[in-house]
């Protein structure tokens, strides 16, 4: 059983979204109003239970208002597990390693589905700079089962081989 991740569902596992829609602007600077803090280096491991990210094949299916919606709930997601667990804004090189830990009866989605539609939300919310590869090495991705299902995310900085 997958769980898809749409504004209802993040309601109903008790986050709550902006009472009303953010005004359009004409020029956009900044996707994301939420930004991490900014901080110094270190190792983060974030958990995220109950939550798998959507799979990309399904979300590109849809209209690119919902696919946009469905990305600003991962950032606004992420961006209070990373201030829960003090994640700074990111000033250099970071590695990402996804984990998911699946559940009984769970089936594993394709890995190359995994972190593409995670990356976007990361850089909007500062966790990572950009994700071309001179600000991110190559994203993990790994399977795992237990009886208590969700994500982990390990972040950590690279200090060697940032040009």
């Amino acid at each position: 059983m997958s769980v898809r991740v749409t504004p209802a569902y993040l309601r109903q596992c008790g986050y709550s979204l902006p009472l009303e829609p953010l005004k359009p602007q004409r020029k956009r600077k900044a996707k994301a109003v939420l930004r991490l803090p900014e901080g110094g280096a270190g190792r983060w491991s974030l958990w995220l239970p109950t939550w798998h990210p959507p799979s990309l094949n399904v979300v590109r299916r849809q209209h690119w208002s919902k696919e946009s919606r469905i990305k600003s709930a991962i950032a606004e997601h992420l961006y209070y597990t990373c201030m829960q667990a003090k994640v700074t804004a990111a000033q250099g090189k970071r590695r990402l390693a996804l984990t998911l830990v699946m559940g009984k009866g769970q089936r594993c989605i394709d890995r190359s589905n995994l972190g593409k539609l995670l990356l976007d939300p990361c850089v909007w919310i500062g966790m990572i700079r950009n994700d071309s590869p001179r600000w991110l090495s190559e994203p993990e991705a790994v399977y795992e089962r237990a009886a208590e299902w969700g994500t982990r995310i390990d972040v950590s900085d690279v200090t060697e081989g940032v040009s």
